[in-house]
């Protein structure tokens, strides 16, 4: 039988405690080697590991070499990038041309690592997309407090691209015929939430390294955690500085005199959530694909909203 391998590949998904497993834990594990969202601008490996996976035609010759180093200094390897599931959407995709396809990343991954641990977590499609609004509105990427005019005026063409890529079957099987089915670990979010370092230690184990220390190192405060009130720039004036003529404008503005101009317009906003009819309409898109999955994978929705 062939040894148990010592690669995990966490592709998220966003908004699953991600950032908590990152920063908590694989990025201070002394067992392994972290390679993700958090350092990629501070290690080169890391770098040219995560373009590898990511963007098509990108030399994999020094990547492979990182990761190859890693596995003999370290005995374990984590790489954990929610642009892995949700590229495009994410902020490297300014800086990268990234381009979501779940079949065609996880075929280039499985060409660079091997074999590898997947590992996923998953979340309601109705809780994840009211919390990843919602982080949106915090950062400034979008505008608008209301779900339809989210959908409508901040994502656009781009919704039924979300929309898509929470298609969580096609996700599941995208990674399960690359690594195969053995592989690939789903993990529910609504599970594990209030037992957040049982999932750490789950995901450690898997690669050989040390569950007490992941459960340890997991048991600090979560990251990246969010609330309803931010402040923000009222939703039309946020988009006239999105515009072209909006662009212009701040291109003569000096960066400190800007800030000030914000400054006078940002107000105290809340975000009110996604309303009841709204959380129908999710559950029903994704309910049959999800009820797929989970007979297929034996797991019970135990009334988390999936289907």
């Amino acid at each position: 039988m062939s040894p148990e391998p010592s690669v995990g590949l966490h592709i998220g998904l966003p908004k699953t405690a991600t950032t908590s497993l990152q920063e908590l834990v694989f990025a201070r594990h002394p067992q392994i080697e972290y390679y993700g969202q958090t350092n990629l601008w501070d290690s080169a490996d890391a770098k040219s590991l995560l373009r590898a996976l990511l963007l098509d035609d990108e030399p994999a010759d020094a990547a492979r070499a990182a990761l190859n180093r890693a596995v003999a200094e370290r005995g374990a390897v984590m790489i954990s990038d929610e642009a892995l599931s949700m590229g495009e959407f994410m902020l490297r995709a300014t800086r990268w041309p990234v381009s979501s396809d779940h079949a065609r990343t996880a075929r280039r991954a499985r060409g660079l690592i091997g074999d590898a641990h997947v590992f996923l977590v998953l979340r309601n499609q109705a809780d994840w997309l009211e919390s990843w609004h919602r982080q949106g509105l915090k950062t400034g990427k979008y505008a608008e407090t209301r779900f339809a005019r989210w959908l409508e005026r901040d994502l656009g063409a781009a919704a039924s691209r979300l929309y898509e890529l929470l298609r969580y079957d096609r996700l599941y099987h995208a990674w399960a015929d690359a690594f195969g089915p053995e592989r690939v670990h789903v993990s529910l979010y609504e599970e594990y939430s209030a037992r957040f370092p049982d999932l750490a230690v789950t995901m450690v184990e898997a690669i050989g390294a040390d569950g007490n220390r992941a459960r340890t190192l997991a048991e600090s405060e979560p990251r990246n955690v969010t609330g309803a009130v931010f402040q923000g720039l009222p939703p039309l004036l946020q988009h006239f500085v999105r515009s072209r003529p909006g662009q212009r404008m701040l291109r003569v503005v000096r960066n400190r005199p800007r800030q000030v101009i914000r400054g006078l317009f940002e107000r105290r906003r809340t975000y009110p959530g996604i309303g009841k009819a709204d959380r129908q309409r999710i559950r029903q898109h994704f309910a049959e694909s999800n009820a797929a999955l989970f007979q297929e994978l034996g797991i019970e929705d135990r009334g988390f909203g999936y289907t």
